[in-house]
């Protein structure tokens, strides 16, 4: 009975609108708290640590990275976007998933030697290790996060993941000021998360294993699952190229000013899209098959995310200079003109991503697979280009690319899906064209117009934040004044239609 429950979506048939509309604010809030948390501990870490111990995990987490997403073989999302499950299905997949995270950590350990010697960094090779030990802790709540997922029970999740984050935040700050760990106490954090996360997440989701193995059962989720993981494989691949670039050419501290830069750009990243990707492809799953209902409610969605992601971007690239004093100290100064580079990449990244909640919810990772084949290598070869420029060249290649096959993805999808082009960039142009028109007029109108510029420091930045932020409003409001509500209107209008 307990099981039966766990796997249960009846629930949901008398409040998928609500529950999906929670999803979304629950998930932004809970998002918000975990990135102060996140800048919080980054701000201390960045005074007690080098960029040298950033550089040394990073180059860690890029080989333990890799081989712990085919840890969970796509399966996680799997259980999420199937309508109907039945618990030998998950009993399976749950072993699977076990099984195959012990033979990636096992994995780990025996490459770590040769790891370090690509990389010409002996001391990588026991942090790899280290954090090698924590992927079968997740392998064991993968089935169980995604249960709570499917049956969107968003406040349970984001409560697991701000306990986890802020006990493990806690831990690490007390270690890296209070003990002589160095860049172990970023192992610890990674260890203290792993298992408090497991620990919460078998509290609350009361699913239990059955001690079966059925082939057949689970064989539709492998391969939904296996291109969703060759998928993400390769994303992660390219995501990480740029440190392994770096980190191989120019060597761990010009890593750390390029990490830290791109952690820092991540936490607002994450803060926009991670809640709206948790709770739009649960509902996306269940209205396909209708398609002016399934483009609808993504369009509507897409321009939500759009109108919040595309001032902050510009809003990110204007405050580069003070943010990065603020959140890391003397020393730093580097990260200021990597920060600025790739918060370009936020202007394009949401909405190439949003592709992933089209090919998902209709059952089409084969042909998100198709792109990630064709994308990437082009990633990844405008970074090799730009590499002999430094750490800033390899951003510069990053942030072209990105901007490059935005469109081009919309399109791919397009061609296959019934989704138009035309209709998405005609929703989200205005506010990309306002966007970007009110950044120009804060960043050279001074000087063109021959009159002040700003003044320097915390001040300054305050002053050109507010001025861009009141332009961007009042364009929107003669433009078009229902997109600062309609999107979000829209999005809660057409899940009350379909539904």
């Amino acid at each position: 009975m307990r099981n039966e429950q766990a796997l249960s979506t009846d629930h949901l048939s008398d409040d998928l609108v609500s529950r999906t509309a929670k999803g979304g604010v629950i998930g932004a809030v809970s998002q918000g708290m975990r990135m102060v948390v996140g800048m919080v501990t980054m701000a201390i870490l960045a005074r007690v640590l080098t960029p040298y111990d950033f550089g040394l995990v990073a180059l860690a987490t890029i080989s333990t990275g890799a081989i712990a997403l085919f840890a969970d073989l796509g399966l996680s999302m799997a259980t999420v976007q199937k309508r109907s499950l039945r618990q030998e299905t998950v009993s399976t997949l749950f072993f699977v998933t076990l099984g195959v995270s012990v033979l990636a950590m096992a994995v780990l350990v025996l490459l770590s030697p040769f790891i370090a010697w690509i990389f010409n960094e002996p001391s990588v090779a026991p942090v790899i290790i280290a954090i090698a030990i924590q992927i079968p802790i997740i392998g064991a709540s993968r089935q169980h996060t995604a249960l709570l997922q499917r049956g969107m029970y968003w406040t349970s999740l984001e409560m697991i993941s701000l306990a986890s984050q802020g006990v493990a935040a806690v831990i690490t700050v007390f270690l890296a000021i209070w003990s002589d760990l160095g860049y172990w106490v970023l192992v610890v954090q990674i260890w203290v998360a792993a298992g408090i996360s497991l620990a919460l997440t078998w509290r609350v989701c009361k699913w239990r294993p059955d001690l079966i193995f059925r082939w057949s059962a689970a064989r539709d989720s492998i391969h939904f699952g296996t291109h969703i993981t060759l998928f993400q494989f390769l994303n992660f691949f390219h995501r990480q190229s740029d440190d392994m670039l770096i980190g191989w050419r120019w060597g761990a501290s010009d890593l750390g000013f390029y990490n830290r830069a791109y952690a820092l750009l991540l936490a607002p990243i994450q803060l926009i899209q991670g809640p709206v990707t948790a709770a739009v492809i649960p509902g996306l799953s269940r209205l396909h098959g209708d398609s002016e209902a399934w483009s609808g409610l993504y369009v509507s969605t897409l321009k939500v995310v759009v109108t919040v992601a595309a001032p902050l971007s510009f809003m990110l690239i204007l405050a580069a200079p003070e943010l990065i004093l603020i959140m890391f100290g003397p020393g730093w100064e580097r990260s200021i003109g990597i920060f600025q580079i790739l918060s370009i990449c936020m202007i394009a990244q949401p909405v190439m991503s949003s592709t992933g909640w089209l090919w998902i919810s209709a059952d089409k990772t084969r042909k998100m697979l198709n792109w990630a084949l064709c994308s990437i290598p082009v990633m990844v070869l405008a970074m090799v280009v730009c590499l002999p420029y430094g750490a800033e060249g390899v951003a510069v290649g990053y942030a072209l690319s990105f901007l490059i096959l935005t469109p081009l993805s919309t399109a791919y999808a397009a061609s296959h899906l019934p989704i138009s082009f035309w209709h998405v960039y005609r929703s989200i142009g205005p506010i990309l064209g306002l966007a970007i028109v009110a950044f120009l007029l804060i960043a050279y109108g001074p000087m063109i117009s021959g009159g002040a510029v700003f003044p320097s420091g915390l001040w300054g930045m305050v002053i050109k934040l507010f001025g861009y932020l009141f332009l961007y409003v009042v364009g929107i409001l003669c433009l078009e004044p229902a997109m600062l509500i309609g999107p979000g209107r829209a999005v809660i209008a057409r899940l009350k239609k379909d539904h």
